[in-house]
C-alpha cells in the first residue's frame, strides 16, 4: 500500500487550457473537451511530478472531465511523460447539459480515492477555490496551484 497519494487536477494544474476557454464561454463543452489534446503542460508541475516518482507514492488525477475522454486524457499524460497511476473522472452518463458542478464530481472522486487508498496520506493540487475548500473541509492537505474559478 502506498504511503502518499498525490491528487492532481488537470485543467489549470497539470495542463494549460487557456487556448480553449472560449468554448466554455459559448457553452460548447464538447468542443472544449475535444480540444484537450492541444493543452501544454505546466513545466513546474511536470517537474514536481517527475521528482516525486519513485517515492512510496502514487499520483492520480481527479477531474470533472467526462470519462468519455479517457483515451485522450491518458494519451496526453503519456505524451508528456506524466507518471499518473489512475484517472478519476466524471461518469460517462453525467451529461454536459445540466451537469453537476465540478466540486460535486471531485467530492465523489475523493470518496473513490479514499476507498482505493484507505491508509494513505492524501495531498491534493488544485486551482479552483471551491474545490480547494472541499478538500480542506474533508481534512485533505490541498495546495492551491493557481487561484480562481476557471483556467
Amino acid at each position: 500500500m502506498r504511503e502518499f497519494v498525490f491528487i492532481f487536477d488537470l485543467e489549470g494544474v497539470l495542463c494549460d487550457n487557456t487556448h480553449r476557454l472560449d468554448f466554455i464561454k459559448s457553452g460548447d463543452w464538447e468542443a472544449y473537451h475535444n480540444a484537450c489534446g492541444g493543452d501544454k503542460p505546466y513545466p513546474e508541475m511536470v517537474d514536481f511530478l517527475r521528482q516525486m516518482w519513485g517515492m512510496p507514492s502514487d499520483a492520480v488525477v481527479s477531474t470533472a472531465r467526462n470519462e468519455r475522454y479517457i483515451q485522450e486524457t491518458e494519451e496526453w499524460l503519456r505524451v508528456h511523460g506524466l507518471p499518473i497511476y489512475k484517472c478519476y473522472m466524471r461518469d460517462r452518463l453525467d451529461t454536459f447539459q445540466g451537469a453537476r458542478k465540478e466540486v460535486e464530481v471531485k467530492r465523489d472522486n475523493l470518496h473513490f480515492i479514499q476507498a482505493d487508498y484507505p491508509t494513505a496520506t492524501l495531498i491534493a493540487f488544485e486551482d479552483r477555490d471551491d474545490c480547494v475548500d472541499m478538500y480542506r473541509t474533508a481534512g485533505i492537505q490541498c495546495w492551491q496551484v493557481r487561484g480562481g474559478v476557471l483556467g
